[in-house]
């Protein structure tokens, strides 16, 4: 079926320094209706223009929130956000707000309140099963099995139906067989924790166990090792050539809660890393959004809806189809799997080339659009129905 967009997606920007917390980020947009929900990623990045000449840029956050309005809405959404733009730009809180629409998108709404027709799409069967049977000199005969799947938002407008018809004479009137409807739903899970990317600069001479007491010495406890490689240092002086050094990597979690109090901590171990005079340095940035693993554990497909949908489709199914539902015969699936979720907009994150300042390493460069994607898990039952005459 062919579905038109109802709302159009806006992708809003607030910048801040390290000193913020989400709670801070969403007291800044009253009237949005913008919540935690709607958070679509943090990175580190920049302040645009350095308060002086060859001074290194001051370190701030992107918050990236994602807001679908309806269509009809978008005048007084974008009036809305640039009287938040101007009002942020003169409480002078260290606060900047940017936006843009980013496209349009399919309500769930609009999604659900399309219904497949079974009818069509067996009258469609049978008409496909007339010509390929024709061509063995055969005729379908009566529906011996059904295969469907029940209505999803995560596929708007997607109609499909499997039917397996009897070929050629029959004895009597075979029963029909089987009916097997796949239910799907998405889950969405709201993201908990920010990840965070550490690089130590070293000597080339340096070892694991140096920078690792060098990281816990600062202050920082579970950042996990993940890589090094060699790489060359700043030129010294023209025509001379750039001394090697190391890049160690390590990761590190955090609750997106405390990202304040971690940029805080992260911060204060670049300082004495440096005051150390070890030769070493200390870069970080944030390399995106998760959910914990006890937010994970909490996550449960709903068994009993989800054989609700089936039964649901099956019964339309089986209607059209002059059959009536059973019994359950089986059932398989029923566990969430964590995925992305796509959306079908285009939205605004930044993008570049990485760089050494002296307050962290931060992800330079201008706007460019790239995919998002929610933070959620799939579940799926295949549920198997004894057909009735």
């Amino acid at each position: 079926m062919d579905l038109e967009a109802d709302q159009a997606v806006f992708s809003v920007a607030v910048d801040s320094g390290f000193d913020k917390n989400l709670d801070d980020i969403l007291n800044a947009l009253p009237g949005t209706g913008i919540t935690a929900a709607n958070l679509a990623g943090i990175s580190t990045q920049p302040y645009p223009l350095p308060p002086r000449l060859g001074a290194a840029p001051l370190p701030m956050l992107a918050w990236m929130f994602r807001l679908p309005v309806p269509l009809s809405k978008v005048k007084d959404t974008t009036a809305l956000l640039t009287s938040l733009q101007q009002s942020i730009a003169q409480k002078g809180g260290g606060l900047s707000l940017s936006f843009q629409v980013q496209g349009t998108q399919i309500s769930p709404q609009a999604a659900q309140s399309q219904v497949c027709n079974p009818a069509d799409l067996l009258a469609d069967a049978r008409a496909q099963a007339q010509k390929l049977a024709s061509a063995a000199g055969l005729a379908p005969g009566a529906i011996l099995g059904l295969v469907s799947s029940a209505p999803s938002p995560s596929l708007p407008g997607a109609c499909s139906l499997t039917v397996r018809f009897a070929l050629g004479a029959t004895f009597g009137q075979p029963d029909p067989n089987a009916i097997t409807i796949t239910a799907l739903r998405n889950l969405t899970a709201t993201p908990d924790q920010v990840s965070f990317a550490l690089t130590v600069v070293s000597s080339a001479n340096s070892g694991l166990n140096e920078i690792t007491a060098s990281l816990q010495n600062a202050g920082i406890a579970g950042a996990i090792f993940t890589g090094v490689y060699t790489s060359q240092g700043y030129t010294p002086a023209v025509g001379s050539q750039p001394p090697a050094v190391l890049q160690w990597l390590f990761q590190m979690t955090a609750p997106l809660a405390r990202i304040k109090d971690t940029f805080g901590l992260l911060t204060a171990a670049q300082q004495a890393i440096a005051a150390n005079n070890s030769g070493l340095s200390l870069t970080f940035s944030t390399q995106g959004l998760q959910t914990s693993p006890d937010a994970q554990k909490s996550v449960a497909c709903p068994q009993t809806d989800l054989v609700s949908d089936a039964r649901a489709q099956a019964q339309k199914v089986a209607a059209a189809a002059g059959v009536s539902v059973g019994p359950v015969l089986s059932m398989s699936g029923g566990n969430p799997v964590g995925v992305p979720i796509p959306t079908n907009v285009i939205s605004a994150s930044r993008a570049g080339d990485f760089t050494g300042a002296s307050s962290g390493s931060f992800l330079l460069g201008v706007i460019s659009s790239a995919p998002l994607t929610s933070f959620g898990y799939t579940c799926s039952l295949a549920v198997q129905f004894q057909l009735l005459r």
